[in-house]
């Protein structure tokens, strides 16, 4: 047994913390699901790290402002996930940007 967090390697404790974000993340307000493409991009934002440097509590508003511009000025991206049904390299290469994009807008 461990005795403390600091016997925890890097990679351990990124994965903890991803973790973490991941919980956030997946909880929905009850009468509000998301579209499927809109999952896609919410999980991949979260399992490839996107969210990694976002305070846990500032997920729920990160998800909030990353729909709302999804939703509203991004329209074509989840319209091409929802049309292909899988991310192609180019599909994923796209989704990759936008998060990039995004996340050096977002403030916490």
């Amino acid at each position: 047994m461990l005795s403390s967090g600091s016997d925890l390697d890097e990679k351990t404790k990124t994965l903890i913390e991803r973790g973490r974000r991941a919980t956030e993340i997946l909880k929905q307000p009850q009468y509000a699901p998301l579209s499927v493409a809109e999952e896609v991009v919410v999980l991949y934002a979260v399992t490839r790290g996107f969210l990694d440097t976002v305070p846990v509590t500032d997920i729920n508003r990160f998800e909030s402002e990353l729909l709302s511009v999804l939703r509203n000025e991004q329209k074509a991206l989840p319209e091409r996930i929802t049309s292909e049904k899988a991310l192609s390299e180019d599909l994923e290469g796209e989704l990759k940007a936008f998060l990039e994009d995004f996340v050096k807008t977002f403030s916490a």
